[in-house]
């Protein structure tokens, strides 16, 4: 499994030989993984953000929630709004207690591509141009 956010890892949408779907569903696998890791009970109401949930993004969450669903004590239950997906609620049980995790659609807080968001964000900052990948996490992780 990738713990390295810093680097970057392409998922393939369609695969036409099946070595491309192998490859998908690996990846659909170490994305489920990485989720597995908030199912603990210190992450209860804790929210995380997809970027364009309700439209690209929604594929790769949800296929990977699904997968983890046949394996473990996960329901999930989404939340619609004109068709959209807005929220998507992952409800998980420990030792018979029910906690839950809500994935949000950061792209209805802020409304514009990642793309420009960066673009703005690093005109604002200029000395983030000077910086590596990991010193920018760490900072805005700080």
């Amino acid at each position: 499994m990738r713990r390295d956010l810093t680097k970057s890892d392409l998922i393939p949408v369609i695969g036409k030989t099946f070595i491309d779907k192998q490859m998908r569903f690996e990846k659909i696998k170490n994305l489920g993984e990485f989720f597995l890791q908030f199912i603990d009970k210190k992450y209860n109401k804790y929210v995380l953000y997809a970027h364009n949930l309700a439209n690209f993004d929604k594929i790769f969450v949800l296929e990977s929630l699904v997968y983890l669903t046949n394996e473990h004590n996960i329901k999930l239950e989404p939340i619609m709004r004109n068709n959209k997906l807005i929220k998507l609620r992952l409800h998980y049980f420990i030792s018979n207690n029910k906690y839950h995790i809500d994935f949000h659609d950061s792209y209805q807080l802020l409304n514009s591509s990642l793309d420009n968001l960066s673009k703005t964000f690093l005109k604002d900052n200029p000395e983030l141009h000077k910086m590596n990948n990991k010193e920018i996490l760490n900072l805005l992780l700080s």
